[in-house]
């Protein structure tokens, strides 16, 4: 099928990203780590021609990934891609979001008690908002 053929190669195609760069395009090499996992990379260029490039750096990336034993924990991180707020380590912390300035990413555990009804969960979010938009 084309799902298969696409998790057995790697995938080079221009995208836009118009509130990076309006002014041209990135390359973005795409590929399963390997054809029995669901560990896909994405790598962005700005050159047309870097496809062996990132093919390579691909390679060198999940060398290294197996080398340290980071590889093993990515294949269990999707088993179970949400993470506890007890798990960070903070024994009285009851939820928390974090973003990168740098990157905008953020990260943040399931929602969990006390926040057990919508209407928590709602306030909750809600002052997450309010604290965003006071330091806008």
């Amino acid at each position: 099928t084309l799902f298969r053929s696409f998790r057995e190669g790697e995938a080079w195609t221009p995208i836009c990203l118009p509130k990076f760069n309006s002014s041209g395009f990135f390359h973005a090499h795409i590929s399963y780590l390997e054809q029995n996992t669901d560990l896909c990379l994405l790598l962005i260029s700005t050159d047309r021609e870097d496809f062996f490039t990132a093919s390579d750096c691909k390679q060198r990336f999940l060398e290294r990934m197996k080398k340290r034993g980071v590889y093993k924990q990515l294949q269990e991180a999707l088993q179970c891609p949400f993470y506890s707020v007890s798990q960070v380590g903070i024994p009285e912390l009851r939820h928390f979001i974090y973003k990168s300035k740098s990157s905008g990413l953020f990260t943040c555990p399931e929602i969990e008690p006390p926040y057990v009804t919508e209407e928590e969960k709602e306030r909750l979010l809600g002052l997450y908002q309010y604290l965003q938009i006071g330091r806008a």
